[in-house]
């Protein structure tokens, strides 16, 4: 019996653990300065005529804002890690998918449509998260 009692109260601890640390993550706020920082960044994106740049560009905002968050590794796993925090997960990936084509292969052409898209979608993200 002491061996039941033992296993549910180390379930029950590990159970609450998980649950503050998803709230300490969703609850992380942006300090004022990196609020201005990324809204900063974003016109500097948003002003940018290229859209290879644009995009990459993008992405890497995306990146920074997603690790303050408190999201390790890559997009990709940043992206798997905080999923339900976006309105449309599907558009972040893509967006992403569309930046990994512009930094891994040659002679990509970005056109304004895929662009202004992209853009949409890592702005969407952006907003998810807080920072703009």
């Amino acid at each position: 019996m002491n061996f039941y009692l033992a296993l549910a109260i180390f379930l029950i601890i590990d159970l609450l653990l998980v649950i503050y640390i998803l709230y300490r993550r969703s609850a992380k706020k942006f300090s004022q300065k990196d609020l201005n920082f990324f809204k900063n960044e974003w016109r500097k994106i948003t002003s940018i005529s290229d859209g290879k740049h644009a995009v990459l560009d993008a992405d890497k905002l995306l990146n920074l804002v997603l690790k303050k968050k408190g999201y390790m590794g890559g997009v990709g796993e940043q992206l798997k890690k905080a999923a339900k925090v976006f309105t449309n997960v599907n558009d972040v990936w893509s967006a992403h998918k569309l930046r990994n084509r512009v930094a891994h292969e040659l002679d990509v052409q970005v056109s304004s449509g895929e662009k202004q898209q992209a853009l949409r979608s890592f702005e969407r993200a952006l907003r998810d998260l807080g920072a703009l």
